[in-house]
């Protein structure tokens, strides 16, 4: 099944659910039961799903749980439901009380950060293929090589053309810039003009050199290009992992406080 194909089955299928769950909570209202009830434990048992993603990927192997990318579609799938799902059940304002505002608040940064993760999980990897694929631990390597390299072509241009036009275009221009990864958030926004204020700054140098030291501003450059492109890949490499240091313990808190909600509840009614 291609792509957009299986995409429009699993909206239609979500939407079909949920236009059942409204169906049966017109049903509760109309009888005089409690909808909250009903829209609460279907909300509770999609967290219990979304969490049950989290442990899948831990097993490796083992194909009667089926695949990883499987559940990670109903992963996506289930927490549209539930975004729907707390909508339902708790509105758009929030609830009185600090036990009820705190489950509905972590709800709410919980959902914010999965669409956020789902945004650049979709548009970060594609991306950095195009740019060149590099392992994530040997960026930070790679880059200090580069910081060596520029560093010795600089010192060459003071030993060879008895001039200090590279040295001082190097100390105020790219020294900071290649002692560590730099422009995260302006790669993150593909923010293209960061090479393009390097380049106008070269050619501008270039008037000012001779022959030699043009071969070796060449290089330079050359070199703060590879660098520049090391950074889109560190700065997007990093995101992908570090939103899910947000994403999962909030995971965790939400099934946590929203079992604790559950308790209280039943323990007002007299249910527990």
């Amino acid at each position: 099944m291609k792509l957009q194909q299986r995409r429009l089955l699993n909206f239609s299928l979500l939407f079909v659910a949920l236009l059942i769950i409204l169906f049966i909570q017109q049903l509760n209202q109309y009888s005089l039961n409690h909808s909250a009830f009903f829209t609460g434990w279907l909300l509770l048992s999609s967290i219990f799903l979304l969490y049950l993603f989290t442990l899948r990927k831990k097993i490796v192997g083992g194909k009667i749980f089926f695949k990883v990318s499987t559940w990670m579609q109903l992963h996506i799938y289930v927490g549209f439901l539930a975004v729907a799902l707390f909508l339902l059940h708790a509105g758009w304002k929030a609830p009185e009380g600090v036990a009820k505002q705190l489950v509905y608040f972590i709800f709410i940064f919980e959902s914010l950060s999965g669409l956020f993760g789902l945004c650049i999980t979709r548009i970060l990897p594609p991306s950095l293929a195009r740019n060149g694929s590099v392992l994530y631990q040997d960026i930070k390597g790679q880059q200090q090589h580069i910081a060596q390299q520029v560093e010795q072509l600089v010192e060459r241009s003071l030993t060879q053309t008895d001039s200090n036009t590279i040295a001082t275009f190097y100390r105020q221009f790219l020294l900071s810039f290649l002692l560590r990864p730099r422009n995260f958030w302006q790669h993150i926004f593909q923010y293209k003009k960061i090479i393009y204020k390097f380049e106008a700054e070269f050619s501008n140098l270039y008037r000012y050199l001779n022959e030699e030291e043009r071969h070796i501003i060449d290089e330079i450059q050359t070199l703060v290009i590879e660098k520049n492109r090391l950074d889109y890949q560190y700065a997007g490499q990093s995101l992908l992992k570090r939103w899910l240091f947000v994403h999962i313990p909030l995971s965790y808190a939400l099934l946590l406080f929203s079992v604790l909600h559950l308790m209280l509840v039943y323990a007002y009614i007299g249910g527990i």
